[in-house]
């Protein structure tokens, strides 16, 4: 049996879970419904689609960055990871003294904002639509 230790606190079983319906979801789907679906289902577009949704779901899993967030790269404001405050200063708007105000320009006191990059699921969807494309080629 396999090994998969998970520095979350829950463990991986949930993840492992996810895992596992998406490799089904990337194999065994597509000629399945294929074979419902054409008059003389072929074992060979059957087995072509299993291995290339398979290699594509494996591959795609460690090739796509994902940093946890669950939020696709786009380009707005509002995907910026605002992450933890540059300093406990209060920002230019609030009334306080001078001394006590945030200073942007200051060495250290300027905010990290990363883009998010999570391209989680496109794995699990790619795979079928990739070994749908191969099944149907294989087949006609």
């Amino acid at each position: 049996a396999a090994f998969y230790r998970s520095n979350h606190s829950a463990g991986a079983t949930g993840y492992l879970l996810i895992v596992a319906f998406d490799v089904v979801l990337a194999t065994a789907v597509v000629p399945l419904i294929g074979a419902f679906y054409t008059k003389t289902p072929s074992p060979l577009a059957a087995l072509c689609a299993i291995l290339v949704g398979g290699i594509t779901r494996l591959v795609l899993e460690f090739a796509l960055p994902k940093d946890g967030w669950l939020i696709l790269p786009f380009e707005g404001d509002e995907f910026l990871d605002y992450g933890p405050a540059a300093s406990s200063a209060y920002p230019a708007f609030i009334d306080e003294t001078p001394d006590q105000h945030w200073d942007p320009s200051a060495e250290g006191q300027q905010c990290n904002q990363p883009r998010f990059n999570d391209w989680t699921g496109v794995d699990s969807l790619a795979a079928p639509v990739l070994g749908a494309i191969v099944f149907i080629l294989v087949q006609f």
